[in-house]
């Protein structure tokens, strides 16, 4: 199960730094999280852990809302592909504060739940004794982070 996972959270990451699919790019973000979620289950020795329980919580809210966001685009523009729909902010305004809520939260930026969520996970791993093996994977998870921001950037305010 932790190679499923760990190769799940790897190539969603991967492939968010060229999605072109709006939807496809929420959704590998969705499957890098249910992974890190999967990976947290099988090595928790605390399952009902506060910070696990509360993880779940928010990638459930978080991915339907990103969800919902992509219906309400689609719907606007007629399109997911990113390109087409690049510049959002200049067309319509209203959503720019949208996209840059769902930035902030699915980063983990610091002082918000998801932040304080990866932290407390990061922790509890390093006292397992795994410091180098959850190092590695959470510049992956970094990594994933900064592809989704980078198209959600351009969504915003369309290609450099």
């Amino acid at each position: 199960m932790v190679t499923v996972a760990i190769f799940g959270v790897v190539e969603s990451s991967f492939k968010m730094w060229n999605q072109t699919d709006f939807k496809k790019l929420i959704a590998f973000a969705t499957i890098q999280e249910m992974n890190l979620i999967l990976l947290l289950l099988v090595s928790y020795q605390n399952i009902l852990d506060y910070s696990l329980v509360l993880f779940i919580l928010i990638h459930g809210w978080l991915s339907t809302l990103m969800f919902y966001l992509v219906d309400v685009i689609q719907k606007k523009t007629n399109s997911r592909n990113i390109v087409e729909i690049s510049g959002l902010a200049y067309k319509f305004p209203e959503i720019r504060f949208i996209v840059w809520f769902i930035i902030i939260f699915f980063t983990g930026f610091p002082l918000t739940v998801k932040f304080v969520i990866e932290w407390a996970v990061l922790s509890t791993l390093i006292l397992q004794h795994q410091v180098l093996f959850m190092s590695v994977f959470f510049v992956i998870v970094a990594f994933g982070a900064a592809g989704f921001t980078k198209q959600m950037l351009i969504i915003l305010y369309g290609m450099a």
